[in-house]
């Protein structure tokens, strides 16, 4: 489902954020990507969704080629990533529900479709009784599950983590992570970007290990 063949990143002449990174994602697959800050876990996600270009090599998702894909493609790519900050980037001005939906809004779905799979991801979230709240109301990790729920609510093809856990404390990145497997099972392909190799061992499943911008292998 996603590909990375010899994958690298170069700002400027010397400096490499990726070198040479091979690996594979399968469809409903949940798969950490591990390594201390300035590993290239941020640059990687930035890669999957075209926030920037990689250098060398080549990346397939689902239908898309990453690398030679066009201006005019981008935003459809977009539509079928869903995104996850650790900052959250929920608008101020616009109540848990309202974010959500601004997902659906922008890529043309109906009132009454938008009002349900608002509804529906919201609920499995579990944050559906703080719908009407706006951001400031909301704690970080009822903000973080909002923003799980915008990500997944367009039935997105990969949903990428970037540090989802960062701004949250242990019991509120357990219960994260947990609502991030329980997404899986039900058939989401995730990926989630983490510098807590512990808390992702927690949760058995694939792990990818950065170090200075090289893959050093593989662990579940």
């Amino acid at each position: 489902m996603l590909t990375l063949e010899n994958v690298s990143k170069h700002y400027g002449h010397r400096q490499a954020a990726l070198t040479d990174i091979s690996f594979s994602v399968g469809k409903g697959e949940l798969m950490f990507l591990t390594g201390a800050s300035g590993a290239g876990k941020s640059t990687l996600l930035r890669l999957l969704y075209l926030e920037e270009k990689p250098s060398s090599g080549a990346i397939t998702l689902g239908p898309f080629n990453l690398s030679t894909i066009t201006k005019e493609q981008i935003p459809i790519l977009r539509r079928h990533v869903g995104v996850i900050f650790q900052d959250f980037r929920l608008i101020p001005e616009r109540t848990a529900a309202e974010n959500v939906a601004l997902a659906l809004e922008v890529v043309g779905k109906g009132r009454r479709e938008i009002r349900r799979k608002t509804d529906d991801a919201l609920r499995l979230v579990g944050i559906w009784h703080k719908r009407n709240n706006y951001p400031h109301q909301l704690s970080g990790g009822e903000a973080q599950r909002v923003a799980v729920a915008r990500a997944m609510v367009n039935d997105p093809l990969v949903i990428l983590a970037d540090e989802p856990t960062g701004n949250l404390d242990e019991q509120n990145s357990r219960d994260l992570l947990a609502l991030l497997r329980d997404l899986n099972l039900s058939g989401a392909t995730i990926i989630v970007a983490t510098h807590q190799v512990g808390l992702a061992r927690e949760f058995g499943r694939r792990i990818l290990h950065l170090l200075s911008g090289t893959l050093q292998g593989e662990s579940r």
